[in-house]
């Protein structure tokens, strides 16, 4: 029957096993450094983008391809009454008729005091108890 060899469990080995090596940890720290200058540079160059945009700086020659159109200012032109021959209906005595009763119908309207002081509702001392009855 085969003999087995009792394993010798190496502690400093296994301790050095969580440790990362020194070249692996200068690794790390380099790419920690890489990653904050690449933001760094990404938000500078959004930020130059934004105010860009913002304040219309034309960068490129020619302005870009994109001109400003003048605006338009209004000119009044003057108002010309046109002058139409009269209805037929504007001699007629019964339309004149009309046209005079319903005038008079407003100054008499415009006189009338539509207020009414003396109508005004009596002052009502109702004495009223809510009881439950017992």
């Amino acid at each position: 029957m085969p003999t087995e060899t009792p394993q010798i469990q190496n502690f400093e080995a296994m301790a050095a096993k969580g440790k990362e090596p020194e070249a692996t940890r200068k690794k790390s720290g380099f790419n920690k450094t890489i990653l904050i200058i690449t933001g760094a540079v990404c938000l500078l160059l959004f930020s130059a983008v934004v105010l860009v945009s913002k304040f219309k700086i034309n960068i490129l020659p020619g302005g870009g391809g994109q001109t400003e159109e003048p605006v338009p200012t209004a000119t009044p032109t003057p108002y010309q009454e046109i002058i139409a021959s009269p209805s037929a209906y504007a001699t007629d005595s019964a339309i004149l008729q009309i046209q005079e009763n319903i005038k008079a119908l407003e100054i008499e309207l415009k006189a009338t005091d539509l207020k009414e002081s003396n109508l005004t509702l009596p002052g009502l001392d109702l004495n009223v108890n809510f009881d439950n009855g017992r």
